[in-house]
C-alpha cells in the first residue's frame, strides 16, 4: 500500500486498482475504486471501464464517498502516517545538520 492510491483521489479520478487485497481498510468507500481483482481478465475490466465512462451516474456514484465524513479508522490512520513523515523530515534535518557541522 502507497500513497498513489491517495494522489488519484487528489487528482479527481476514480482508481482502478490492483494490490493488497486489504484495500478496502485504506480507502474512503469501496465503492470509491474499481478494483481490477473482481474482474476475470483485462477484456472484462475494459468492457466495465468503456460503461462507467459512458453513464455520467454510475461514474459519479464513485464520488459519493466525498458527501460523507471519513471512517474514523482511516482518518487515525492518515494522522498517525502525517506524524510520522514530520518525524522523518525533522531526523533528516537534524542529520544533515549534525554532518554539516562534523
Amino acid at each position: 500500500m502507497t500513497e498513489k492510491i491517495y494522489d488519484a483521489f487528489a487528482a479527481g479520478v476514480v482508481p482502478v486498482y490492483l494490490g493488497a487485497p486489504n484495500i478496502d481498510e485504506y480507502i474512503p468507500s469501496p465503492s470509491s475504486i474499481i478494483k481490477a481483482s473482481d474482474f476475470k481478465d483485462a477484456e472484462e475490466l475494459g468492457v466495465f471501464l468503456k460503461q462507467v465512462a459512458e453513464d455520467p451516474a454510475q461514474y459519479q456514484s464513485y464520488f459519493e464517498w466525498r458527501k460523507h465524513s471519513l471512517p474514523s479508522k482511516l482518518v487515525n490512520m492518515l494522522q498517525a502516517a502525517e506524524k510520522q513523515d514530520v518525524i522523518c523530515d525533522i531526523f533528516n534535518h537534524l542529520e544533515w545538520y549534525s554532518s554539516s557541522n562534523s
